[in-house]
C-alpha cells in the first residue's frame, strides 16, 4: 500500500514538472489570470466582442473558442506570435493543441517576459471588457 501511494506522489509530482516545464512559470501564470478574467462567461455569446478587443477576426475566435475548445489565453498567445512573426493569427491555433507554448515562443525568439506583458496588457482590456458586459444594477 506504502509503494502504490508513494507510485501515485511520484506520477503526480512529475506531471506538475512536467506542466511547468512546458511554460515558463510566469507566462503560464498570465495566461490564467486572462482565463480567471473571462471566467465562466458563455465565450459563444462574447466571441464577437472577444475578437473586437482582441483584434482578431471573429471567424477565428469562434473557431479558437467554439470547434478547437482552446482557452482565451490562447488565443491571446497565437495573437501576440502573430503580431510578432507578421503571420495570420488564425495560423497559431493548432499550435495550442499540437505543440507547447514554450516551444513556439522559443521558434520565434519571444521571451517569457516580452510574452508575459503582452498577457498582462489582454487582461487589462479584457477585465475592462467584462465589466462592460456586466448587466446593471436596478
Amino acid at each position: 500500500m506504502k509503494k502504490l501511494i508513494l507510485t501515485v506522489l511520484t506520477i503526480n509530482s512529475l506531471l506538475v514538472i512536467n506542466a511547468l516545464a512546458v511554460m515558463p512559470e510566469k507566462v503560464a501564470t498570465a495566461s490564467e489570470n486572462i482565463n480567471d478574467t473571462v471566467g465562466k462567461a458563455n465565450l459563444k455569446a462574447i466571441t464577437g466582442k472577444l475578437a473586437e478587443v482582441l483584434k482578431v477576426e471573429s471567424t477565428v475566435v469562434e473557431k479558437a473558442i467554439v470547434d478547437l475548445n482552446l482557452k482565451v489565453s490562447d488565443i491571446v498567445l497565437a495573437k501576440m506570435v502573430a503580431e510578432k512573426t507578421h503571420k495570420p493569427a488564425g495560423s497559431f491555433l493548432k499550435v495550442a493543441k499540437e505543440l507547447d507554448w514554450k516551444t513556439v515562443l522559443e521558434a520565434n525568439s519571444i521571451s517569457a517576459n516580452d510574452a508575459e506583458e503582452f498577457l498582462d496588457g489582454a487582461n487589462a482590456e479584457l477585465a475592462f471588457m467584462m465589466l462592460d458586459m456586466k448587466p446593471a444594477k436596478k
